[in-house]
């Protein structure tokens, strides 16, 4: 809307979304509001569809932790999760060790910046899966190119989702959101642009990365210096700031998991990690974020 020249910029947030196995633990009885079966994900995957119902008047991008190309063959006829690009298998990480330690391409799991290890040695099975997938970038109004991630229904490649499979790489992935907001990853795919590079209002819009998550890390990363990181997103040689907000997933207060999202919630200059043991938990924390991170006029 124009007012004496402004425009009001909505912020950018990308949602990075813990498809880790742990994920997949109940969260209460019966079914939630979206008649989906108790879980931790599911709940996170109610949320959203319960809150894209109403509309979301700011730009959302979706990303999940890293699958990787590799597949065992009884998971290959099943159901096969698709980033916005193409089809990319989740399976077993043992037959992609393999190839990407000899030079091989397995997919895009053998990121070039993960090839090898400090000390120069093939990368561990934790290592392919050390990032994120951003599967839907950040956009105005792609509600439903989100919403299709989260029915609980897979029909490969017109119905993705958001499966549990993987790690819990939190450094990785929110490396991979520094990575999509810096430009890096434009380099190696065309469709995922810099949400701020070609960003007319830039030097006023708010960005964020919004984590749902319920773990630990264990890919070995550091997620709060990823977090700090992020506070100072280099984009053409000037430091945009992109906070790092942590809603913690079915985590009671004074677990060891929650301490560690509550580190990186502070990292990312967003205090501490909101508590959701539910899907209503899920959908008020997002409402408190989407409420701080405003639009801003800008000219």
């Amino acid at each position: 809307m124009w007012d004496g020249g402004a425009v009001e910029a909505p912020p950018s947030l990308l949602l990075v979304v813990d498809t880790s196995t742990s994920m997949a633990a109940e969260s209460g009885d019966g079914t939630n509001r979206c008649g989906y079966d108790r879980t931790r994900a599911n709940d996170v995957k109610c949320a959203l569809r319960t809150i894209f119902d109403t509309g979301v008047p700011i730009g959302l991008g979706l990303a999940r932790f890293h699958v990787t190309a590799c597949e065992s063959t009884e998971r290959a006829t099943g159901c096969t999760t698709a980033s916005h690009s193409g089809g990319r298998a989740h399976g077993e990480y043992a037959s992609c060790v393999a190839p990407c330690a000899t030079g091989g391409v397995c997919d895009d799991s053998c990121w070039p910046d993960l090839a090898t290890d400090a000390a120069g040695a093939p990368p561990s099975p934790a290592h392919l899966f050390d990032a994120a997938d951003v599967v839907v970038p950040i956009a105005l109004e792609n509600e439903d190119a989100i919403a299709r991630w989260t029915d609980t229904t897979c029909a490969f490649p017109d119905d993705p989702e958001l499966d549990v499979s993987s790690w819990t790489p939190l450094a990785g992935s929110l490396g991979t959101a520094l990575r999509y907001y810096d430009g890096r990853l434009a380099a190696r795919d065309a469709t995922l642009p810099s949400p701020i590079r070609d960003d007319p209002y830039r030097a006023c819009r708010r960005y964020a990365v919004v984590l749902l998550s319920d773990g630990g890390e264990t890919c070995g990363g550091d997620p709060a210096a990823r977090a700090r990181d992020l506070l100072a997103t280099s984009v053409d040689g000037i430091a945009y700031v992109v906070r790092t907000y942590v809603v913690a997933v079915g985590l009671a207060a004074d677990t060891r998991q929650r301490s560690a999202l509550d580190a990186i919630a502070g990292a990312g200059d967003t205090l501490a990690a909101l508590p959701a043991a539910t899907e209503d938990d899920v959908i008020r924390a997002l409402y408190d974020i989407f409420a701080r991170e405003v639009s801003q006029s800008c000219r």
